[in-house]
């Protein structure tokens, strides 16, 4: 949490977009990316205390699945970040990933090219 509050005082509206990842839906796939304010229109949520509400939220919600696979977070932000630097290229953007398990495939997630391709924004 305390990474989020230092994070959180270089951001004017204080609203930060909050996923999760593993997100087994009933009998379907497993999701690699939702938003974890539970709302499919929106994936901000207020503060880093929304960040904390939104996940004890969603650990209630939904059910845990692996693998655990980055890519698709890691491109969503990559999107968000390249439309917000399209009107204001003086941004940056930080992403952090939070996660109480292993990565299970880290080579595909470094050489697959989402954490190569932010470097090409700029």
């Amino acid at each position: 949490m305390e990474v989020g509050e230092v994070l959180q005082v270089y951001d004017n509206n204080k609203r930060f977009p909050a996923w999760g990842f593993g997100q087994k839906v009933n009998y379907g796939p497993v999701s690699h990316c939702f938003n974890l304010s539970g709302n499919d229109d929106n994936c901000e949520v207020e503060g880093v205390q929304g960040i904390m509400d939104a996940y004890k939220n969603a650990l209630h919600n939904v059910t845990l699945q692996g693998p655990t696979l980055f890519g698709q977070v890691i491109n969503k932000a990559i999107d968000i970040a390249a439309q917000s630097l399209s009107t204001n290229p003086t941004k940056y953007f930080v992403l952090l990933i939070i996660m109480d398990g292993v990565l299970t495939n880290l080579q595909e997630t470094q050489l697959s090219g989402p954490l190569i391709c932010p470097s090409q924004l700029f």
